[in-house]
């Protein structure tokens, strides 16, 4: 018996975090000083995060480094209300994700302000894009809502294009989930979007 609870004992204390989850009420920076004075802890796998109160992205940058290689998932939500200012004040990059494998954006409501979704928020995504340097990402997806399918013309598809159409990214499967409040264009939606990406069709799947 002796043996068998020193053997869980030592199981348990292999145990590792390995999926973080920050919900808009969540504090990102008391997360990241903890795990920054826990180098045992900076292996999380997966991390999904609302950006519902991030006025500040430091913290979440600091997170996403600490995480480095290890992470392999990462889910970034932006729903309704998001801050132009948490935008602007970018300090997340993913370039020391190298192991990163699923990358997925949900919530941009291009409804809301074609402008801020077009020249604030969708340039942010792509920026992130830019900056992966993980030869292991397999998964990129999207989820938006629009009214019709003019809003889909606001976001920078020659820029998302290009971003998706880099060498290492060959193979990459990307899709888009697309919340419309109009029934009935499912096919209208997808055209759209299949005629924005040529560039990445050469490469990957749609």
């Amino acid at each position: 018996t002796g043996l068998q609870v020193s053997d869980a004992l030592l199981d348990a204390s292999r145990m590792q975090l390995s999926y973080l989850f920050l919900d808009p009420k969540s504090s990102p920076t008391l997360v990241t000083e903890w795990l920054l004075k826990h180098p045992e802890e900076q292996h999380l796998q997966t991390i999904q995060l609302c950006w519902r109160e991030l006025e500040n992205t430091k913290a979440v940058g600091d997170l996403l480094q600490a995480s480095g290689s290890s992470l392999e998932s990462l889910h970034v939500e932006f729903p309704a209300g998001i801050s132009e200012d948490a935008v602007m004040q970018n300090h997340l990059s993913l370039a020391h994700n190298t192991g990163l494998c699923a990358l997925h954006f949900g919530g941009p409501d291009v409804r809301a302000s074609h402008a801020f979704v077009s020249h604030r928020l969708f340039p942010w995504v792509t920026v992130m894009l830019s900056q992966v340097r993980s030869r292991h990402l397999q998964e990129v997806s999207f989820s938006l809502e629009i009214t019709s399918v003019q809003d889909l013309l606001a976001l920078d598809w020659a820029r998302i294009d290009r971003d998706l159409s880099r060498a290492e990214f060959h193979g990459l499967m990307v899709m888009f989930y697309v919340s419309c409040e109009r029934h009935g264009l499912e096919k209208d939606v997808r055209r759209e979007i299949v005629d924005r990406l040529p560039g990445f069709q050469q490469r990957g799947t749609l």
